[in-house]
């Protein structure tokens, strides 16, 4: 699954970029380590939704019914 968000850094401040719109938002940070974090989170956060989203479209099953 290809990454939504990826990040870059303009002058001192990090930002991300959504791959699918192009809007760039900043991370609020200087530090590179706190922007990859916040980065990896943000990815996490969409691929969660993501799967629960595919999750939701599957037909339920019932089991041990009797």
């Amino acid at each position: 699954m290809k990454t939504k968000f990826t990040m870059f850094q303009r002058g001192e401040m990090f930002y991300m970029q959504d791959s699918a719109t192009g809007k760039q938002t900043s991370l609020h940070t200087k530090d590179e380590t706190e922007a990859k974090s916040l980065l990896e989170a943000r990815n996490a956060a969409q691929r969660q939704a993501a799967q629960a989203q595919r999750g939701s479209k599957q037909p339920w099953t019932l089991c041990g019914t009797g």
